[in-house]
């Protein structure tokens, strides 16, 4: 684990997951998981991501511009 420019950065490996717990501004929770599946090839990483529908999740390259 370390901290580069400013970003947690996380090394998992196949079959290890996060969890998010962010504590929203009325008090109570959005809670989220991200799976890190097995590996789609040599430079690709497969991941599956729960979240509620309040949470967005964006690819990087569609915010680019």
């Amino acid at each position: 684990m370390s901290n580069e420019n400013g970003y947690l950065v996380l090394t998992r490996k196949a079959g290890q997951d996060l969890h998010f717990h962010v504590k929203d501004s009325d008090g109570s929770t959005t809670k989220f998981h991200i799976a890190f599946d097995e590996g789609l090839g040599s430079h690709q990483t497969k991941l599956s991501i729960s979240a509620p529908q309040s949470v967005n999740v964006i690819r990087g390259e569609l915010l680019e511009t």
